[in-house]
């Protein structure tokens, strides 16, 4: 610190104002952890979303080929794996 002071402000409140300041850094830092751990987690949302409808699409599929549309036997089990009973599978 120079030697400059101005009236009315005492080394006390000096310290304080550079505690709460070093307070208000760690707390910026804190927060921009927070939205960095926050981008993170979206982007895995977003590719286990992906990956789940990629996974279901596949078993659709599956179902599509092994139960097909025009046998109408199978209407019950196609809805079960949510197809149309009448149409075949599109992705």
């Amino acid at each position: 610190m120079g030697t400059d002071t101005l009236p009315g402000i005492t080394t006390a409140k000096v310290t304080k104002l550079q505690n709460l300041r070093t307070a208000w850094i760690a707390t910026s830092e804190s927060q921009g952890e927070s939205a960095t751990a926050a981008q993170i987690a979206r982007a895995e949302l977003r590719t286990f979303v992906k990956t789940t409808a990629d996974r279901k699409a596949a078993i659709q599929l599956a179902a599509d080929a092994q139960w097909p549309h025009t046998d109408k036997a199978n209407a019950g089990i196609r809805r079960e794996f949510g197809l149309s009973p009448i149409i075949p599978f599109i992705v």
